[in-house]
């Protein structure tokens, strides 16, 4: 960190700005009588700053999210997806208040924040970031910031959601037998994996992280039984660990799973034997 000092105006008046090493002004002051009064509050500021404290009148946004995430979601350990959401609201944070201070940030800032992102996202995302950001406020007052809650009487907006609730589950037996029906009829792995990978998920009830990371070593053929111990993580193309120790389990199957599953086996390796082909 540097401090710099220089006389203003007409009336000499002293002012200070302190910088960090990103050539960021992180904290400054004007109005000063004379050089030793502006050196008394600056080199106070720098200390609090080099011992990690927050003044409140530089701190960001993000800035503050970046201390909640760290202190207060880090430490649950949640699964890598969960975190990657928190990320993604952050960096929304950060794209769009960027180095305003967080206690100069206005009702009607926000509302044009929360505007901003309803045209690209869907309203229940909204609400999520809305969620997150009061969470954020709350802890900073639990730390005595001086800061306002910004949120509140916000109006929340966005996209509709592609679907309605009720869309979205399968509303009964019938149903549920006349799909896994479907599916039976048109698996092919030539044209894809996904009914596979759907009859999969209904027949066991894995999570989708789940059936993308079996491996043929997981079924349990004389058994009728599949095993779950890891998750593929599709967004990042890697394995992760299972979510809890109980996500760690076993499964019963039927045997028209099984001939499910060796239909799959069978048209896979012929899949590969293809020239030019590897998995």
């Amino acid at each position: 960190m540097a401090v710099s000092y220089r006389q203003r105006g007409k009336k000499k008046l002293w002012d200070y700005r302190i910088i960090d090493k990103d050539k960021k002004v992180v904290a400054s002051n004007s109005g000063f009588k004379t050089k030793r009064e502006a050196q008394k509050e600056a080199i106070d500021i720098e200390l609090k700053l080099i011992q990690g404290k927050v003044i409140d009148k530089y701190v960001t946004l993000y800035q503050l999210w970046e201390r909640w995430y760290e202190l207060m979601i880090l430490p649950q350990k949640k699964s890598e997806g969960t975190l990657l959401k928190h990320f993604y609201r952050g960096k929304r944070i950060k794209d769009y208040f960027g180095d305003k201070p967080a206690s100069e940030i206005k009702p009607s800032d926000y509302q044009a924040f929360i505007n901003h992102y309803a045209q690209e996202i869907s309203k229940d995302s909204i609400s999520r970031l809305n969620s997150e950001i009061k969470s954020v406020i709350t802890f900073a007052k639990r730390d005595k910031m001086n800061i306002d809650d910004f949120t509140l009487g916000a109006i929340i907006t966005g996209l509709n959601n592609s679907k309605k609730v009720s869309d979205k589950y399968i509303a009964s037996t019938a149903d549920y037998k006349k799909l896994l029906y479907e599916l039976e009829r048109k698996v092919d792995y030539n044209k894809s994996v996904t009914d596979y990978f759907i009859y999969i998920q209904m027949k066991t009830g894995f999570r989708f992280g789940e059936v993308a990371g079996l491996t043929w070593d997981c079924i349990l053929w004389e058994d009728l039984e599949i095993k779950t111990y890891r998750r593929y993580d599709t967004k990042k193309s890697k394995w992760t660990n299972a979510k809890t120790e109980t996500s760690i389990r076993t499964v019963p199957i039927d045997n028209r799973t099984i001939e499910i599953l060796k239909k799959l086996k069978r048209e896979q390796e012929a899949y590969f034997k293809r020239p030019k082909l590897s998995n």
